[in-house]
């Protein structure tokens, strides 16, 4: 079951993204949502090739969005 503020926060995060023809910029997108969510792990590149972030929605779910750098 779905909270209305589960909805809210993902509909942020979809108004937040590139069209879907373009790849994620995921600095864009922890810059337009850093201030609005509760941070759990700033933007990191990870050894599997992997820049992602943490946050939590309203409901204390974690969102972790992620961008492939494996061909930067």
């Amino acid at each position: 079951m779905f909270s209305t503020n589960s909805a809210i926060a993902f509909t942020s995060l979809r108004l937040a993204t590139s069209p879907s023809t373009q790849a994620l910029n995921i600095d864009d997108l922890w810059g337009s949502l850093k201030d609005k969510a509760e941070v759990m792990l700033p933007p990191q590149d990870m050894v599997y090739q992997m820049r992602e972030f943490g946050i939590k929605d309203p409901n204390g779910y974690a969102l972790i969005p992620g961008e492939d750098i494996s061909e930067k």
